[in-house]
């Protein structure tokens, strides 16, 4: 027995040696000076770490996974690490496509792309096709532009099924000539949007979240609010939109849907977070197969009350400092981050009572 035991450690740690060895960490910066040369130098299951900044050149924008099967992710989230295309009339640039084949294994997670501009054509800052089905996550999309899908377009003229899906992603300030402000769809593609939130999208002759060309859309536990144009738009016999837990303009109450004002903290100045007084507290959906679902767009974790909430947020309503134990200081920070009456001193006060003396301190 003691042999057979001895042979079956060996053989699970040799087994996780090599399993080890076949996926490497490479990081941007620190390896490779650009995200392109990381992606580059990556294998199939590799993972690709960039670090904050703001990332600007070539390299850095029309990026491409070329059919890799690999994590590219940010360290700190997509307020810290930025993607400027820098694109203009004069210059068309767009943040990244994926056009070879791309699988759910591959995940583009915590990035802004912002001043993408496309003048002929489809995808502002993502562009989607060719039998690709990656994974976008945790993303910022802001101020880009092109004629279809302001933001992002899904498919191609090869008519190759293509099936991305977006989560937790924040879409804003996008422009499409002709249709799809956000996003637009077309030939054969099928666009899952889960937990992500759409706001200030404007001037597109043709909806902010636009199908066409038997393509379909399906759009779940999201928010479609404060937008300059019809939220959605489905051309064609062959196309569809179809949403669940979701909240935007149109009366729909199928589906548990809602129509209310999402009460953003401060869309004016970018600011998408819920407000304690949203009707999208604990209205979404939860997958508890799906691994994105359990934090937010911050990395908060979800669900932070009964249900998942509606939007790239999951508003913090419990244990603000994550010690397994919601008591005076958890209060404070709520008051403190929602603006009450309070001052530092009558919060430090508030948090001893609670029997704790590390709550905010009077400066």
């Amino acid at each position: 027995m003691r042999m057979i035991l001895q042979t079956i450690t060996f053989v699970i740690v040799t087994t996780l040696g090599i399993s080890n060895s076949l996926a490497s960490v490479i990081t941007v910066p620190g390896d490779h000076p650009t995200i392109q040369e990381g992606i580059n130098a990556a294998k199939n299951g590799d993972t690709v770490l960039v670090d904050d900044g703001i990332y600007t050149g070539g390299n850095n924008r029309s990026l491409s996974f070329n059919g890799k099967a690999i994590i590219v992710k940010s360290i700190n989230g997509p307020e810290n690490c930025i993607i400027d295309c820098e694109g203009s009339w004069d210059s068309p640039k767009r943040g990244i496509t994926f056009s070879n084949g791309e699988s759910p294994e591959s995940v583009f997670s915590g990035f802004t792309i912002q001043n993408g501009f496309v003048r002929w054509g489809f995808g502002g800052a993502i562009h989607v096709g060719y039998s690709s089905s990656p994974v976008i996550a945790n993303c910022r999309l802001q101020n880009n532009r092109a004629e279809y899908g302001g933001a992002i377009s899904c498919g191609s003229n090869s008519g190759d099924d293509s099936s991305p899906s977006f989560i937790n992603c924040i879409v804003f300030e996008n422009t499409a000539t002709f249709s799809g402000n956000a996003v637009y769809s077309r030939i054969n593609t099928t666009v899952n949007l889960t937990n992500c939130t759409f706001s200030r999208n404007d001037f597109s002759s043709s909806g902010v979240i636009s199908a066409s060309g038997n393509s379909s859309i399906h759009i779940m536990n999201s928010i479609i609010w404060g937008n300059n144009a019809d939220s959605f738009i489905a051309s064609g016999s062959e196309s569809s939109i179809t949403k669940e837990y979701s909240n935007f303009p149109e009366i729909d109450l199928n589906n548990n849907n809602i129509a209310e004002d999402p009460v953003f903290m401060d869309p004016d100045n970018n600011d998408f977070h819920l407000d304690f007084s949203s009707p999208c507290i604990d209205k979404g959906r939860l997958d508890p197969l799906n691994p994105y679902f359990f934090t937010d767009i911050d990395g908060d974790k979800r669900p932070q009350g009964y249900k998942i909430d509606i939007g790239a947020d999951e508003i913090l309503k419990t244990d603000f400092d994550s010690d397994d134990d919601i008591d005076g200081t958890d209060l404070a920070d709520v008051a403190l981050q929602y603006g009450t009456d309070f001052g530092l001193e009558e919060l430090a006060v508030f948090a001893t009572l609670f029997g704790r003396d590390d709550g905010p301190v009077a400066e």
